[in-house]
């Protein structure tokens, strides 16, 4: 079983698929970083994170992958998880991208969105999409800086946490008109 740590010096990191072996550490990790936002009214309810469960088993079933990022030197450790899937309308979702407290601003959540952004353009959508909650203000420069930009769109939640959502986009490739060199 995976555990979750917070203990942390400078570390280089590894990303793996993720297993359902992983859940439980994955559970808790999830809950710990909704805590950092517990009063701003943020509520961890397993009930509505199911997914996380089994949760590589839930990523296949949707026709994603997610990934564990572990310590080079300490693999036994889930220091942050990321995947994404398809929408309904081709493009890709970011979906559960989150590294625990401790292991912030040590590249692993770039390493996760670096990896997942080249999966993106390795495939056939044309954009990267993501959702995220209103109050995650520190996620929101993250995407910034990786060029995604806020949509127009919001949506509410029915949760117990009362989330609002905003949207970000990064297109993934611009349609262009091949012109022959020469001409």
């Amino acid at each position: 079983m995976t555990k979750y740590s917070q203990d942390t010096a400078r570390l280089s990191y590894l990303l793996r698929p993720i297993t359902d072996r992983d859940s439980a550490a994955a559970i808790d990790l999830v809950q710990r970083s909704y805590l950092e936002y517990a009063d701003q009214g943020v509520v961890f309810d397993l009930d509505e994170e199911n997914d996380l469960k089994q949760l590589a088993t839930a990523f296949h079933q949707a026709g994603g992958e997610i990934f564990a990022l572990v310590p080079q030197n300490q693999p036994e450790i889930l220091a942050g998880i990321g995947g994404y899937q398809e929408t309904a309308s081709g493009c890709l979702e970011v979906k559960k991208l989150y590294v625990c407290p401790g292991h912030r601003g040590q590249g692993g959540g770039k390493r996760l969105l670096d990896h997942i952004i080249e999966q993106a353009r390795s495939s056939a959508a044309q954009e990267l999409m993501l959702w995220t909650d209103t109050r995650f203000t520190k996620a929101h420069g993250l995407y910034e800086k990786y060029g995604f930009t806020k949509g127009p769109e919001t949506r509410k939640l029915q949760d117990k946490s009362r989330t609002e959502e905003f949207s970000y986009h990064l297109a993934l490739r611009q349609d262009r008109e091949l012109v022959p060199r020469g001409f």
